[in-house]
This record gives structure tokens, C-alpha cells and sequence, in this order.
């Protein structure tokens, strides 16, 4: 069975956009594993709660903030929380050339792999065979911002179009 496209992006190096698939590298095989109660075993849900007084804080009775020092927080507004989401997009923008041994595997959150998108496959070998003649030993990196998820990626030149590619933590 062919492998299926999880995501449809254009990869943007400067002015040029190359339409491409994203395809799971893995498969997630984690085992999910829920709190139940001991005797009934009804699944126990988390609440939030206030720690000086033990009672329930409903969601829209919160706020965000950051901790400046010991017990002092600096609140953000929703507004200002918005202000600091990326806006959506189906671009992968590859913003520099890293040497492949700067990219730690350490810190990948999760492997993909960038295939051409359909009517691509030209596009997308013209830019595989730029890339192996100019970007010797070197890896692009860039970042993308889907609708729900913003990351960093990195994507090792050695196998276009068929690239792995891994998107790194926040």
C-alpha cells in the first residue's frame, strides 16, 4: 500500500516555492496509558485548583503569565498572547544552510519525510540537484507554522526529493 500524505506545504527558499507532501517517517506505536480509579475503574480527571485554599478554579477565572522572579509574574493578555502566534501557513521556509553536524538528532521531536507534491516532480529534482551542487555537506533549516502547530525543521539534503525531515521542539 503506497504511503499517504499527512501534509501539503510548498518549500520556500527565497522567491522559489516547490509544492511537496509530508509523509510520517514512524509509526506511532506509544502506549497510552490513563488514571483510573482504583475500584471502579472509572477514568479520574485533572482539575485546576488554587493551592492556598484547595478549592476549584474554573478555565475563564485564569491568566497566563511568566514568572520574573520568586512569586513575582508578569500577566499577558489574550490580546497580547495572539500577538505572539505565528499566522498559519502552508509555507516551510527554509531560511539557511547549516552544516549537517550542527543538526543534533537529539532534539528532533518527530521524522518526516518531504516528497514532491503532485506536478512537482521537475521542481522538485531542479531543486534537489541545486542543492547537492551548492550546499555541500550542508542541511537546510528553516521553520513552518501550520494551523495548529508552529516548529522548526530541518531537512537533510541526502535523498531529495525523497528528503527526511524532522521537525525540532519549540
Amino acid at each position: 500500500m503506497p504511503a499517504r500524505a499527512m501534509w501539503q506545504a510548498r518549500l520556500a527558499i527565497g522567491k522559489h516555492r516547490v509544492g511537496v507532501r509530508m509523509y510520517a517517517a514512524i509509526n506511532d506505536s506509544e502506549l497510552h496509558l490513563h488514571l483510573l480509579h482504583e475500584k471502579d475503574l472509572a477514568r479520574v480527571r485533572q482539575r485546576l485548583a488554587n493551592p492556598a485554599t484547595g478549592r476549584t478554579v474554573e478555565v475563564a477565572g485564569t491568566r497566563r503569565g511568566v514568572e520574573v522572579e520568586p512569586g513575582r509574574f508578569v500577566v499577558l493578555e489574550p490580546k497580547e498572547l495572539a500577538a505572539l502566534e505565528p499566522e498559519p501557513s502552508r509555507d516551510i521556509e527554509i531560511l539557511r544552510f547549516v552544516p549537517e553536524a550542527a543538526l543534533d538528532h537529539r532534539w528532533y521531536e518527530r521524522p518526516y519525510y518531504l516528497g514532491p507534491a503532485a506536478g512537482e516532480q521537475a521542481a522538485c529534482a531542479a531543486l534537489a540537484a541545486a542543492l547537492h551542487q551548492t550546499a555541500a555537506r550542508a542541511s537546510p533549516a528553516g521553520h513552518c507554522a501550520s494551523a495548529s502547530t508552529p516548529a522548526r525543521c530541518a531537512c537533510t539534503r541526502a535523498a531529495w526529493p525523497w528528503s527526511p525531515c524532522a521537525m525540532l521542539t519549540k
